[in-house]
């Protein structure tokens, strides 16, 4: 055979595996197929294991949405200098900020004309309260749930489990889309009640405490006290076509060694896996603070209460949030 033919014969074959390989069936079943990010559409639907579908291919495949578990639903394509956008189908009612800590007081930071997306929200908010949304995250009730959103769901995607958050006015519209709205009922995760509010990652100008809310199935802008338990919180994710978690940082030494340690070496170590990470700590610690991490941090151990939170950030994405539990709360001991 000549070289001209043999390399024909060779781009033939190549061309129906690869044809092949285009058409086969996911893992998900045989009427699953598969997109990628790059051509994802609003109305989209996101699978436990990362694919996305049309919302036809699970309707046909099954009736049991249970078996091939939707997580979400694409609310923005993929743009030029902007990713493409999925939203959480799993609403929790929760307060914005507990009533008496920092994020209940005035941050500029984050005015409705601030900021554009939650994750840069999050940052400014953990800037501007010193440190307090990281160490006391549980009195940011929907921010912390949206950060932990499937954070412990061994049945989603690694890539699924981390990297959610809280969405900004802007993000949340995006679901004022006919195609989203019915993927959204056919789902029913997301109940369609025109009055139910959803939490952004925005404050109100003119009155600090109460936070932008938007009415997901009126397209409304609205406003609720942020420590209205009434309101839900709703997260987002980016989708990306190399969409690479972000490990979660580790806070060292543990609290009943720190004590245990001479004082010169009551330093506080944090890292994270993910080569390249930022990680942003904040400490209360004698004084509140809100940094991003460069070196070990000294430790008073004199201080009682003392409390750290952590969090990795890469790419535009965040890890899970670590709040080592009562590691550092507890009164010191003696």
């Amino acid at each position: 055979m000549s070289i001209k033919k043999s390399l024909i014969a060779f781009a033939v074959i190549f061309a129906a595996i690869f044809m092949s390989s285009c058409n086969q069936p996911s893992s998900l079943g045989p009427s699953l197929n598969p997109l990628t990010t790059l051509v994802a559409e609003p109305g989209d639907i996101v699978l436990a294991d990362g694919s996305v579908i049309k919302p036809v291919s699970l309707t046909k495949a099954a009736t049991d949405y249970t078996k091939y578990k939707p997580i979400a639903v694409v609310i923005r394509k993929q743009e030029a200098l902007k990713p493409a956008l999925c939203i959480g189908l799993e609403p929790a009612q929760n307060k914005w900020c507990s009533s008496g800590f920092k994020g209940y007081a005035n941050i500029e930071a984050i005015y409705s004309s601030n900021v554009t997306n939650g994750v840069d929200a999050f940052l400014k908010l953990a800037e501007a309260t010193d440190g307090e949304a990281l160490y006391n995250l549980g009195s940011y009730a929907a921010w912390e749930y949206c950060l932990k959103y499937k954070g412990t769901d061994e049945t989603v995607a690694e890539s699924f489990r981390s990297g959610w958050y809280l969405p900004t006015e802007e993000e949340i519209s995006l679901t004022n889309n006919e195609a989203v709205k019915r993927t959204l009922v056919m789902l029913t995760g997301v109940p369609a009640d025109t009055s139910a509010q959803y939490w952004t990652a925005k404050q109100h100008g003119a009155q600090p405490q109460f936070a932008v809310t938007y009415k997901i199935w009126k397209d409304e802008k609205a406003y609720s006290d942020k420590k209205t338990t009434t309101v839900y919180a709703l997260p987002v994710h980016v989708l990306s076509s190399v969409r690479t978690p972000v490990a979660a940082p580790k806070i060292l030494p543990t609290r009943t060694d720190i004590y245990n340690m001479p004082e010169e070496d009551q330093y506080l170590t944090i890292s994270t896996e993910t080569e390249g990470a930022l990680i942003y700590y904040g400490l209360d610690n004698n004084s509140s603070r809100f940094r991003l991490y460069t070196a070990p941090v000294k430790f008073d151990t004199t201080v009682n209460n003392a409390r750290v939170g952590a969090i990795a950030y890469k790419n535009g994405i965040f890890s899970l949030p670590v709040r080592p539990g009562t590691d550092y709360e507890t009164t010191k001991i003696n």
